[in-house]
């Protein structure tokens, strides 16, 4: 079962840090998400899950997102490695 959420999502100046604090416009991950078509792709994701039966799927913003940050870490730590062992050539 899948259900629908609002396309839209929170906007980045209305979305709060639990200990206080803003998003910025500039932040790479609300650049990333304002390039995402959120609408177009989850009408397609939601064809894959039955009616009304079973538990409710996550939503689509959800799973993309987090593989998005996923793949990003994947990424960042293989470089960082990269990175640390040049350094480490450098320095020999």
């Amino acid at each position: 079962m899948y259900q629908k959420v609002d396309p839209r999502g929170t906007a980045p100046e209305s979305f709060e840090f639990p200990h206080g604090g803003k998003l910025a416009s500039d932040n790479r991950w609300v650049m990333m998400a304002q390039l995402i078509p959120w609408s177009e792709f989850e009408a397609e994701y939601a064809q894959n899950f039955a009616g009304s039966m079973g538990a409710p799927a996550t939503s689509f913003r959800m799973a993309l997102g987090a593989l998005i940050i996923v793949i990003s870490n994947k990424k960042e730590t293989l470089l960082s490695a990269v990175s640390k062992s040049a350094g480490k050539f450098i320095t020999m």
